[in-house]
């Protein structure tokens, strides 16, 4: 017995889950065929009965084979299209404007130019679908998420406008883009007009109070529904509807499918094609913008990580299959596949509701089509455009700074007024000249140092030290960063002319940072290197991209400074020094100091060569040997006598990293030798060098045999350790402002 009612249970479960998925499923099927007819009879040239039938059956069949390639091509269950509004305004320009291009031609016969106009609207279709795939192919898709958000909040804005625009020319029955005010309204236009705003009103009103996805189909059925209440209320006929404007039609009985005359295909020259190249590379640019922003809405309506690249790929062959059949561009319905998600409706197969309905209509809709209301499609599409002008304005201008409200509102006005590339392109450069006027004001100098405050690496005799303590505020560093252009180059000449003018004659520029520069810093540069001649001050660049240094080299413009080049701050750093010592009589590598002399400068020791000689051992270092290997254990510290050492990290397949450079008259090894365990780093000889080796068995000897030498030793590496410490503090501190 409890088993028979787990079973009734589930089936119970089931049959509820089936319709909740077959209601959602046709709930998309109607409001999917709700927007097709619209948005057909947006696109068609004229309200002829021919010109309705022939967009309804080219969109319809086209619905269907995108919704096909989508639900055969994703890997993704309860994945709908729909059509663009964006697009489809667009197409209905390009309609009417070829339209009137074959009109203008002798073509007298309205059915060539009704399917000249559709075949070229399809060609545009297929076209976009190309271009999405393309993009696709080159993987960038995700592209679209670094569009500014004012032009894409002022791009649906605009569009917006638009649809406002057509909805007022589809109630009254006015060509789209045609003044009026001369003629005034046809007969009867004025009261459509008055439905079609207050339906429009109850679309945007109501399912924001209801908060349900579904409301607005409902609404549409309703509204269907009312209006024929009201006309057989009043006993008006069908066909007198349809005269009057009312209804779609007069249709003939039978299939809604219609193809277009043979002979519009003959009708597409070189002349056409020209007149068509605005609208075909507006729609391939717009396409693909629209269906990477509806493929990533789909992505944050479901609450799941799409492939943006893959579903645009799939988006773009529906487009081509679909374009085909003459519809326009199509793609992902965020508003859909949300719908089929909420009722568990995620099945591939939910797509065949649509595509049955579709099918139905196209194949026996004649008389269904009759029957659909023109105020109440206007209404739609006003919805839409009010949805997305007024609300969509508000709600961003409320959250944008004001500059981004003023581009936002700018584009809509210039899509509006001028069309929607036009838009598209002045948002993008006001965009971007925003950028760089708000870029002007990141510091393009990362940090200024003066050799008082920062050292290189290297490891140095105490004289030298001693030397560069008393005249380092002689060397400034400039740590410069980000994109140098016109408006923040200058900045660099005016911080370099203060430290020149305050006695800095070593000036080092590191480029490490630097992701370019425009010609305008390049002869900021020149004016510089003319501060720096005048002055008598030298200067070493670093890290200097390769595309840098090409663009000073075509200039002519710090030629001395790029032979003096460094690969590192640090390198640099370590060059300008040598140039001081140089200048101050106490020259690198000049002066040869033996351990015994060395010992004996701390503290006015007095150590004897015979006294250390039982502990310690020479040896000739040839250049490029590895001394000491990382990794290896550690047996004992070295005196550099004569010659020039370099710490660095060996990495397998790296080039070595360079950690610091050791010159004569300073010891390295030591912190292993005081703490044992392995070599932190190698040391290769950088230059032919003699060295004194103190094995750790050694100092442990001295220890026992003659303390004070190892008291005298020990004070030696605690000083260079307490002087390594000092630097590597200071370095650390300035790395952190």
């Amino acid at each position: 017995m409890a088993s028979t009612a787990t079973v009734l249970a589930k089936a119970v479960g089931r049959a509820r889950s089936g319709g909740a998925s077959m209601l959602a499923a046709s709930t998309v099927a109607v409001w999917s065929i709700a927007n097709t007819i619209a948005y057909a009879e947006l696109i068609a040239p004229t309200a002829d009965p021919f010109a309705t039938r022939l967009f309804i059956s080219a969109l319809l069949l086209g619905l269907i084979a995108a919704n096909l390639v989508i639900a055969m091509g994703t890997r993704i269950g309860g994945l709908v299209v729909n059509y663009f509004g964006a697009t489809a305004i667009l197409h209905a320009a390009a309609t009417h404007g070829m339209e009137a291009h074959f009109a203008a031609r002798g073509v007298a016969d309205e059915g060539l130019r009704l399917g000249a106009a559709l075949v070229a609207s399809a060609a545009m279709t297929v076209a976009a679908g190309l271009a999405v795939c393309l993009i696709a192919r080159m993987r960038l898709g995700a592209m679209v998420r670094f569009l500014p958000h004012p032009v894409s909040s002022g791009f649906f804005c605009g569009i917006g406008a638009i649809f406002m625009l057509a909805a007022f020319a589809m109630a009254t029955g006015t060509k789209l883009g045609t003044a009026i005010l001369g003629d005034g309204l046809p007969d009867g236009a004025a009261l459509r007009l008055a439905v079609c705003v207050g339906i429009a009103g109850s679309l945007v009103v109501l399912p924001h109070v209801a908060r349900r996805l579904g409301g607005m189909p409902a609404l549409f059925v309703l509204a269907c529904l009312a209006y024929h209440a009201v006309r057989m209320l009043i006993g008006q006929p069908v066909a007198e509807a349809q005269a009057s404007g009312w209804l779609l039609g007069p249709f003939q009985d039978g299939m809604v499918l219609t193809a277009p005359p043979s002979g519009a295909f003959l009708l597409i020259d070189w002349h056409a094609i020209r007149a068509l190249l605005p609208y075909l590379v507006s729609s391939m640019l717009l396409t693909a913008v629209t269906v990477a922003l509806m493929v990533t809405g789909t992505e944050a309506a479901l609450g799941r990580e799409l492939d943006v690249n893959r579903q645009m790929a799939i988006a773009g062959a529906a487009n081509i299959v679909s374009g085909l059949a003459g519809a326009i561009p199509t793609g992902h319905s965020a508003s859909g596949s949300t719908l089929l998600a909420r009722f568990g409706a995620t099945s591939r197969w939910n797509v065949l509701v649509p595509v049955l309905c579709a099918s139905v209509v196209l194949l026996q809709g004649s008389d269904l089509l009759g029957l659909v209301p023109r105020p109440v499609l206007a209404a739609l599409i006003m919805a839409f455009g009010f949805e997305w002008l007024v609300l969509r304005s508000i709600r961003e201008c409320r959250a944008l700074p004001r500059h981004e409200a003023a581009i936002l509102l700018l584009v809509a006005s210039v899509i509006a007024v001028l069309g929607i590339l036009q838009g598209l392109l002045l948002g993008l450069g006001l965009a971007l000249v925003m950028f760089v006027w708000a870029y002007r004001r990141v510091p393009v100098i990362r940090g200024v140092v003066g050799g008082d405050e920062l050292r290189s690496s290297v490891a140095r005799p105490a004289a030298e030290t001693h030397a560069l303590q008393a005249h380092g505020g002689a060397i400034v560093l400039f740590r410069l960063q980000g994109y140098l252009f016109f408006l923040n180059a200058e900045a660099v000449r005016e911080a370099l002319a203060a430290r020149v003018g305050g006695g800095a004659r070593y000036v080092l520029l590191d480029f490490q940072h630097v992701v370019g520069l425009d010609s305008s810093a390049v002869e900021v540069f020149r004016r510089i290197e003319g501060l720096l001649a005048g002055a008598g001050a030298g200067c070493v660049l670093s890290a200097l991209r390769p595309a840098v240094a090409q663009r000073f080299a075509a200039h002519g413009v710090l030629a001395e400074a790029v032979r003096l080049q460094a690969d590192s701050a640090d390198r640099a750093l370590e060059r300008a020094e040598d140039m001081l010592l140089a200048e101050a009589g106490a020259a690198a590598g000049e002066e040869r100091l033996g351990f015994v002399d060395y010992l004996n400068s701390i503290e006015g020791a007095a150590v004897t060569e015979a006294r250390l000689a039982p502990f310690v051992e020479a040896a000739e270092i040839p250049a490029g040997t590895v001394l000491i290997r990382e990794g290896a254990p550690a047996d004992g510290m070295y005196y550099l006598e004569d010659g020039r050492m370099s710490a660095v990290l060996l990495r397998s397949g790296e080039p070595p990293r360079h950690l610091r450079t050791m010159r004569a008259g300073t010891l390295f090894g030591e912190l292993a030798l005081l703490r044992g365990g392995a070599r932190t780093a190698s040391v290769i000889a950088a230059a032919p060098s003699r060295v004194w080796r103190l094995p750790t068995a050694a100092l442990r000897r001295m220890e026992a045999e003659d303390p004070a030498l190892a008291v005298l030793v020990q004070r030696a590496l605690m000083l260079q350790l307490a002087d390594k410490l000092v630097d590597n503090t200071r370095a650390m501190d300035l790395a952190l402002r």
